[in-house]
């Protein structure tokens, strides 16, 4: 496994533009943007009968892990099964690639295709399930404008209009009612 450092921030706006400036001379957008600047990140977050892994981010422990799906612009062409991984100050990450009927099977409750899989980390998420009762629990969705550099593999990200839910399941659902998350003014 890979493990990389990852720092959080919030900024206010006038933060966010004088950055964004400097960022703009020095380093590139990343190639996925699309033509409004930025890429659209939705995700079911998934956790324990506990909600064990909201808990453990809230408490600062070091050593913890959580499971999500994710989608890049309400599209099905690429699906992320995903376990992140902290240890102490690094962090890692696992992915599986789903499609968009695996997707809605899980959602349904039946997962037992995962444990069928060749994918180690499908199985890992399948023994979550029956062993953790994990369940999803809520939906995020932001905008993340990224830059990269390929001299300094340093990637810096504003992730804006962060917004949750949990009337439904459904990612791809561009209409999902969502309520804002964070206020940054």
């Amino acid at each position: 496994m890979k493990f990389r450092n990852e720092l959080k921030y919030r900024l206010n706006t006038q933060d966010y533009h004088l950055l964004k400036t400097r960022l703009e001379a020095l380093y590139e957008k990343d190639k996925n943007i699309t033509s409004a600047g930025f890429y659209n990140v939705r995700s079911i977050y998934f956790d324990d009968y506990q909600n064990s892994a909201y808990y453990e981010k809230l408490n600062g422990i070091e050593s913890r892990q959580k499971f999500r799906i994710r989608i890049y612009n309400l599209s099905d062409q690429n699906i992320q099964l995903e376990r992140k991984i902290k240890s102490n100050r690094y962090i890692t990450k696992q992915t599986a690639k789903l499609t968009r009927e695996e997707v809605y099977k899980i959602l349904e409750g039946n997962y037992k295709f995962l444990i069928e899989s060749e994918e180690n980390l499908k199985k890992v998420f399948y023994h979550e399930f029956v062993s953790n009762l994990l369940r999803p629990r809520v939906v995020v969705a932001y905008e993340r404008e990224p830059y990269v550099s390929d001299v300094s593999r340093l990637r810096i990200t504003f992730d804006k209009n962060v917004r949750a839910g949990q009337l439904g399941w459904d990612i791809f659902d561009g209409a999902m009612p969502m309520i804002e998350a964070l206020d940054l003014s």
